[in-house]
């Protein structure tokens, strides 16, 4: 009895963890998914030159955000320890990290009418 009992307690903790990573899989693809399909379905050039512009904003933001937090950590380990070059360096970093995001943003709002102008452009 203890053996049944032990190998359906299997099944069912290899069910769920199936279930998990199921769930997990089309929580992560659902947003591209969704993104992906209006743009490809629609046959418009425009709409997929603008889904295009707005996935590299999106990959562009990724070491945007990553430049600012490794920036500010490096400023602040700098200012601690009063190592004046290596303060500036981390500002330029900073910088970077905020010049990167604020491009990212742009592209992202402005994709609609920068893809119109591009599709436009080769007719």
């Amino acid at each position: 009895m203890s053996h049944l009992l032990t190998k359906t307690k299997a099944k069912i903790s290899s069910m769920k963890t199936k279930i998990g990573t199921i769930s997990a899989a089309s929580i992560a693809t659902l947003p591209v998914a969704m993104v992906s399909q209006s743009a490809f379905a629609a046959g418009d050039v425009t709409a997929l030159m603008s889904w295009a512009v707005r996935g590299v904003a999106t990959l562009i933001l990724v070491p945007a955000v990553m430049n600012l937090i490794k920036g500010v950590t490096s400023w602040a380990e700098a200012h601690a320890d009063g190592n004046g070059p290596e303060a500036k360096k981390a500002t330029n970093q900073i910088s970077a990290g905020i010049m990167l995001a604020i491009v990212s943003v742009a592209l992202i709002a402005s994709a609609g009418t920068l893809a119109s102008f591009i599709s436009s452009s080769w007719s």
